[in-house]
């Protein structure tokens, strides 16, 4: 029985901590979407090594950070609204 409740008791401070995360934006608030900004994650890593490679300048990167920050922000906006005290 005691391992029962010290394992309900894990469970309960991981799911603060996947809350607490959610709210301060380290994680989506959908984590279904975890796969799809992982995958866009890894490929823009990918461009990003390609295009230092290439020695393209700094205007470069900030507008493919401008293209790219919206399409982040959207896919962890996403069916995320979160109620307060949910």
């Amino acid at each position: 029985m005691e391992r029962l409740a010290a394992a309900k008791a894990v469970v309960g401070v991981i799911e603060k901590e996947i809350d607490l995360r959610q709210r301060i934006g380290l994680l989506p608030r959908d984590l279904a979407n975890l796969p799809r900004m992982e995958n866009l994650v890894f490929l823009l890593d990918a461009v990003v090594a390609k295009l230092r490679e290439r020695g393209a300048g700094p205007e470069v990167f900030e507008e493919l950070e401008a293209i790219m920050t919206p399409l982040l922000q959207e896919i962890d906006d996403a069916d995320s609204i979160v109620p307060v005290g949910a």
